[in-house]
């Protein structure tokens, strides 16, 4: 009995708290499953073609923010064009039971930018004539599902890392609409290596993007859009794949499409050259910490550099002499077989990579720390337009003869930039 009891008084707990975690709920609390986020994407993405005739390489997604027909989707996608088309999917129907086989099919409209932030990498589209209140005409077919149209919400809420994140868009040009799910990695202040002026609070994701995704709408799990679509991280000067996407934040949408309809944009506050809204900091410049100039002078600060960079290139010159040997001590040969060729060339790669990592530990071991104190000192003494936005990991991580040449270049850029 008292065992019972026990149950009970456990059981009527759990009840009583599930209830009263259901009424604080939201009543628009909505969870839904990868597959009926790619259902819920199918109404509100759309495919983009930019320029007269493209071809499908130089397509992009967007998605529907508003029933007054404005569509948002990301600048670099629409930049060049002088005629754009936004092309929205009838889904194809297949049910070889009742022999239905009827592939998707585009309506195509014509669209305008309206309003834009370039440095966001965001356009907003007006489209003509109006899909929500004329809809393509159905094809009579029985068993053909109906068009429906519908305008995303969108989240200016920043998510947390671990969110589940779905993308949609139609990145091979057809109109079938494709869907990949995964996960936010974090939140960051991210510089674009392709375009400096593109720059700002980016929602990094764990996931491989595709050509023609750029543009395309970045769901969480209520079917909010977190963001947009601009490609993948990809690591200068080599471009190899990061396998991480990078979205441009659903505030920046907003910011343009409240542009797009006249209304007054949310006031940003000031602080020095960083531009804050709320807790959010906006195309800020990397490093935004305080810089504090050392008691040298300017003369002894550019004298100290001086001196740096006669022992630095040494070093450099030296790296690039011991590459150069190592590659003259393992030349090919055009009468080798394919088996000689990749047994010399997994040595060299081997050595190489042996090589680098010594580089690494010398740079970091004599270089590192003397680099970032004066580039610092420099920093604190010029404006803030001189950092160079890619200075901030090259510095840190030093990973070949590229980054640290770029180190030496850099320190000897700003140590002219300073007047004495």
């Amino acid at each position: 009995m008292r065992t019972l009891l026990i149950f009970l008084f456990v059981f009527l707990s759990a009840v009583s708290t599930a209830q009263t975690t259901a009424a604080q709920r939201p009543a628009h609390h909505l969870t839904l499953s990868a597959r009926q986020l790619h259902q819920w994407a199918i109404s509100r993405t759309v495919l983009i073609v930019a320029g007269p005739n493209a071809p499908v390489q130089s397509s992009g997604s967007g998605v529907w923010v508003s029933k007054d027909v404005y569509v948002a989707t990301c600048w670099h996608v629409v930049e060049n064009a002088d005629e754009i088309q936004v092309k929205i999917a009838y889904p194809g129907v297949y049910d070889l039971e009742k022999k239905i086989l009827v592939n998707a099919a585009f309506a195509s409209y014509a669209a305008k930018v309206v309003a834009s932030d370039k440095n966001a990498d965001v356009a907003i589209l007006k489209v003509s004539p109006n899909p929500f209140v004329t809809p393509p005409i159905q094809r009579t077919i029985s068993g053909m599902p109906a068009i429906k149209f519908a305008s995303a919400d969108l989240r200016k809420r920043l998510p947390n890392p671990g969110d589940l994140a779905l993308v949609g868009g139609y990145p091979l040009g057809r109109p079938d609409l494709l869907t990949q799910t995964g996960t936010v990695a974090n939140v960051a202040l991210v510089e674009d290596f392709r375009n400096q002026e593109s720059k700002g609070v980016r929602i990094l994701l764990s996931m491989v993007s595709n050509p023609g995704n750029s543009g395309g709408p970045v769901f969480d799990s209520d079917g909010k859009v977190l963001g947009l679509l601009r490609g993948n991280f990809e690591w200068t000067p080599t471009h190899q794949n990061s396998g991480i996407s990078i979205v441009v934040p659903a505030y920046f949408v907003q910011d343009a499409l409240d542009q797009a309809q006249g209304k007054t944009p949310a006031a940003a506050q000031t602080n020095r050259s960083v531009v804050i809204r709320g807790l959010q900091v906006i195309n800020a410049p990397p490093d935004t910490e305080p810089k504090v100039a050392s008691s040298l002078a300017a003369a002894d600060l550019k004298g100290q550099t001086a001196s740096f960079l006669v022992m630095f290139r040494s070093f450099i010159m030296q790296q690039e002499e011991r590459q150069q040997k190592l590659f003259e001590s393992m030349p090919l040969h055009p009468n080798m077989t394919v088996e000689e060729r990749d047994a010399v060339e997994d040595r060299l790669d081997g050595q190489l990579l042996a090589l680098r990592q010594e580089m690494k530990q010398q740079y970091h071991g004599r270089f590192k720390a003397e680099a970032k104190r004066m580039r610092d000192d420099f920093w604190a003494r010029l404006p803030i337009e001189a950092r160079d936005t890619r200075s901030v990991r090259i510095y840190d991580y030093g990973l070949d003869l590229w980054d640290l040449r770029h180190v030496a270049d850099d320190l000897e850029r700003l140590s002219k930039m300073l007047p004495e």
